[in-house]
């Protein structure tokens, strides 16, 4: 089982639970492929946070590896007119990477 699966599970059960009005489905994924696939909006809520002692510089080489591999599962499989909310800081940095 991929790293952290069963936790996704776990999410969607509580997403399932709360029975919000406006969920029509919850597709959990743990490969870039099929958790992309056709993606019209996406909420980007994290980035590894600032440690004790980083540099900007550091956090941006950290968070930029993993903005690289997402933007590119995006533009491989997403929705051409897929509409996207970054909120990891740095922001505009991580936006501009994506």
């Amino acid at each position: 089982m991929p790293f952290a699966a069963q936790k996704l599970q776990g999410v969607e059960a509580e997403l399932r639970d709360c029975a919000f009005p406006l969920l029509d489905d919850i597709v959990c994924c743990t490969d870039k492929t099929s958790g992309w696939k056709d993606t019209d909006y996406a909420f980007m809520i994290g980035a590894k946070p600032r440690g004790p002692g980083m540099e900007r510089a550091d956090l941006l080489k950290d968070n930029g590896k993993i903005f690289v591999d997402v933007g590119k599962a995006m533009s491989d499989h997403a929705s051409r007119h897929c509409k996207t909310i970054v909120v990891g800081n740095p922001a505009n940095t991580n936006c501009l990477i994506l």
